[in-house]
């Protein structure tokens, strides 16, 4: 199999991801901040990359709902970075309990997320 950028990408992914499931609450929190201050801070960036996806799928004659949902404008840039820090503001669900009860045993049965 020939490597592939998205492949390397999806590699990353997956490793970052396991590092911040055992990252702190602040940690995550740090990160999901991070991700909104870039993606405002890249938005002229990811504006013009995603003028040439958007030229690229109309020149393919895709459905004007998908060229649609696939256009970003600063607008829809900025609702993205405000809903990732909204997310950093919910309560950690990581390591919380959802259930708990005692079997006849004595023993104690959980939920754990």
């Amino acid at each position: 199999m020939t490597p592939s950028p998205l492949r390397d990408i999806a590699q990353h992914v997956k490793l970052a991801s396991r590092a911040l499931a055992r990252a702190s609450t602040a940690q995550r929190n740090s990160a999901l901040t991070h991700m909104a201050t870039q993606l405002r801070a890249q938005q002229q960036l990811i504006l013009t990359a995603n003028a040439q996806d958007v030229l690229a799928a109309k020149e393919r004659g895709l459905d004007d709902a998908f060229i649609d949902r696939l256009t970003l404008s600063q607008a829809r840039i900025e609702a993205m970075a405000s809903a990732i820090e909204e997310v950093a503001l919910l309560p950690d669900p990581i390591g919380g309990v959802d259930s708990m009860w005692q079997r006849p045993n004595g023993l104690m049965v959980g939920k754990k997320r």
